[in-house]
């Protein structure tokens, strides 16, 4: 797509097809599957339009490979998207890794206004040297970083180099 015209234009083409097509033309039944396993069950009827809800397999989905499959029985062919929000409140760790990275906020509760710090502790596991290492550190919400101390510690050789990104900084050794 090159231009605003054209490329609403197109748009609009597709989602009138789509609308065309997102009716079956017979009654079946949509599958769910978790790991080959059925989930859930939803009957359309040959009239039935726009978009529906299939199993909520969000409690079901645990750490590690997944394999979600849909499946229309007896009906007519479908098109069909799905949409999966994700959140961790912590990331995988690997017993791999050669850095170990902590961080404790010093003060849990804090007035407006208040400073506090983060403690953050860099721990090469190995005996050997590390080729360039980078922590991103986030930042929690209502505080940010101080440039100041951030430049200090590339002075006194605490990091070579920091970026700041967004709610987060990035710590480079």
């Amino acid at each position: 797509f090159r231009s605003t015209q054209p490329t609403l234009l197109a748009l609009k083409a597709i989602i009138a097809f789509d609308k065309c097509r997102a009716c079956p033309s017979q009654e079946g039944v949509v599958v769910t599957y978790l790991n080959d396993q059925e989930e859930g069950r939803v009957a359309l009827e040959a009239t039935t339009t726009g978009t529906f809800d299939v199993a909520d397999l969000g409690s079901k989905i645990s750490a590690g490979e997944t394999k979600i499959s849909v499946e229309m029985l007896k009906g007519s062919n479908l098109p069909y998207s799905i949409t999966l929000d994700f959140f961790a409140t912590c990331g995988d760790s690997s017993e791999e890794c050669q850095v170990r990275l902590l961080t404790k906020l010093n003060n849990t509760k804090l007035k407006e206004g208040q400073n506090t710090e983060i403690e953050v502790v860099i721990q090469n596991k190995s005996d050997d040297p590390l080729p360039m290492t980078m922590a991103v550190i986030g930042v929690p919400g209502g505080l940010e970083p101080r440039v100041e101390k951030l430049k200090e510690m590339v002075k006194g050789g605490q990091i070579d180099f920091y970026e700041i990104l967004g709610r987060s900084v990035a710590l480079y050794w």
